[in-house]
């Protein structure tokens, strides 16, 4: 399984980012967000777990006056509940119009795309609806393709059930896996489980991950 270079994260690419501390997830984080911001584009920071104020300090931390992206709302730190629990429930279909919709916007005021990133922690917050998480992240491969969007999806592996990530790994054609972007063959995203229950058998996620070690070891 090869390595790529997650600094030529382009518009149109979707990843599923498993990681196992705080460390690696802002080590890969900060950077896809700062590259947004050097390329004109709109950048969304979707928090569950991890406050907004932690996510701004971590900026701040970057030497960066990031105060003027906020105010402008190039930069825009959103929660869980404003965006997919919106109204208390998920919906997959609400959840991909809401991204065309910013997609839009973006476009309209001079912006030469989006970056978006998101925890995927809410799915453990018993709202109804999500169970259809992965029906989401499967049917996003209608969208990204030719979009001018560009998305990592943050699964935090020491609060999510091993069976979703598996099947987010299946679900994203990009993986980032603890802070090394690999190569995924194991994309295949009509595979999901809209019911809740996953639909790969118990321990398959541990096979999966020593794959993905190889390569981040090395």
């Amino acid at each position: 399984m090869k390595e790529k270079d997650i600094s030529n994260a382009e518009l149109g690419d979707h990843f599923t980012f498993i990681f196992k501390n705080e460390k690696q997830l802002f080590s890969v984080i900060l950077p896809f967000l700062m590259k947004g911001l050097e390329n004109n584009e709109k950048c969304i920071y979707v928090f569950h777990d991890v406050s907004k104020e932690r996510i701004i300090s971590k900026l701040i931390e970057q030497k960066r006056d990031i105060n003027e992206f906020l105010k402008s709302g190039q930069l825009t730190i959103l929660s869980s509940r404003e965006t997919y629990l919106k109204g208390g429930f998920f919906d997959p279909d609400r959840a991909i119009a809401m991204l065309k919709e910013i997609e839009r916007k973006a476009l309209d005021e001079g912006y030469g795309g989006v970056r978006i990133t998101g925890e995927a922690s809410w799915i453990n917050s018993g709202n109804k609806g999500t169970e259809r998480l992965m029906e989401y992240e499967s049917k996003l491969r209608n969208f990204f393709p030719g979009s001018r969007t560009c998305a990592i999806c943050q699964y935090d592996e020491r609060a999510i059930d091993p069976g979703i990530l598996a099947e987010s790994i299946h679900c994203h054609p990009e993986v980032i896996f603890y802070n090394k972007r690999c190569e995924n063959l194991y994309y295949s995203p009509n595979l999901f489980a809209p019911s809740g229950s996953s639909v790969f058998p118990v321990g398959s996620y541990e096979l999966i991950k020593e794959d993905f070690l190889e390569t981040v070891n090395k």
